[in-house]
């Protein structure tokens, strides 16, 4: 039998040795890779449902901030009521009723009177008196809004703080003061009995302001159409359309005003079209008789109030 030579030896081992290394290279060739800990945090599916409950959550909380915010006490207090009053809360469907009083109003509450109504609001800086068929809506501690009706404001403006009144189509800021707004869908009136304020627009839009000539400045035509529209009657004279009032009142135009300083004894009226328009006038008789009859109102139902405590 015949041995295998040494080349015969080297020759297989270089064969064996062949195989070895392809073998190796192949396998660590097909293993994967573990990915780093990087890669897989950036490789990761998004999960829908946990980022909407996030956002769901975030919403129910900014919504519940909202409602907190609206629900603290705004300084004013509902202090004497005559007729069906209501008040609509923030987050209710329906009007209820005050309730004892005094009530404290909540920021976001609004005071609603009905026919033959009225109501007595009351800060430590301001009174309000609320005509009948009116909605006072309290916006913050130094701002409120008559959103429509009538009401008379005495305000006593302190350490410098500007407080505002408003209704829908403007700002009323004050700075110590007496004054009786109208709201409705015509026309927006404020009558200034002592004290300063300063109207403007709510939308900054610039007025066209008209002041209205005196009787003895009236021709006799302008004096005629006038006297024709005495009303006699507050309520009666704010359904009078402003195009129709600018005329009545003979007024002529001034300048475009961002911003109308009101003097005691003046009264500006707005028209709630689309020209902005405003037409300054010396406080008529209809509109000093219902401020005082708010006045009178006031005083009955307070000196009633002494009596009935006095009596417990």
């Amino acid at each position: 039998m015949l041995l295998p030579s040494a080349r015969s030896y080297a020759f297989l081992l270089c064969i064996f040795l062949s195989f070895f290394i392809f073998s190796s290279a192949s396998a660590q060739g097909n293993t994967p890779q573990k990915p780093s800990e990087t890669e897989i945090k950036l490789n990761a599916p998004k999960d829908e449902s946990l980022s909407s409950a996030i956002s769901e959550e975030e919403k129910m909380t900014e919504e519940d901030m909202a409602y907190e915010n609206s629900q603290k006490p705004s300084g004013l207090s509902l202090i004497m009521t005559e007729g069906p009053v209501r008040i609509l809360e923030t987050g209710s469907p329906f009007p209820k009723s005050p309730g004892e009083l005094p009530r404290v109003l909540n920021t976001g509450d609004k005071v609603q009177t009905q026919r033959n109504a009225r109501a007595f609001i009351l800060s430590a800086d301001s009174e309000v008196i609320l005509d009948a068929d009116s909605i006072f809506n309290v916006l913050e501690a130094d701002s409120a809004q008559l959103e429509s009706g009538v009401a008379l404001f005495e305000i006593t403006a302190r350490d410098g703080r500007r407080i505002t009144a408003q209704t829908p189509l403007v700002v009323i800021g004050v700075k110590g003061t007496n004054f009786l707004v109208s709201s409705n869908e015509k026309r927006e009136d404020v009558a200034l009995f002592k004290g300063h304020v300063g109207i403007e627009r709510q939308d900054r839009q610039a007025m066209a302001h008209y002041t209205a000539k005196k009787p003895g400045e009236m021709t006799f035509s302008e004096y005629a159409a006038f006297q024709k529209k005495s009303f006699g009657d507050y309520r009666k004279m704010l359904l009078q359309d402003f195009s129709d009032y600018k005329a009545t009142m003979a007024a002529e135009f001034q300048a475009f005003k961002e911003e109308i300083d009101l003097r005691p004894g003046k009264k500006l009226t707005i028209g709630a079209g689309e020209k902005p328009e405003a037409v300054e006038a010396e406080v008529d008789k209809e509109t000093q008789e219902k401020a005082r009859s708010l006045q009178q109102w006031k005083k009955r139902s307070e000196s009633s109030l002494k009596q009935t405590q006095e009596k417990e």
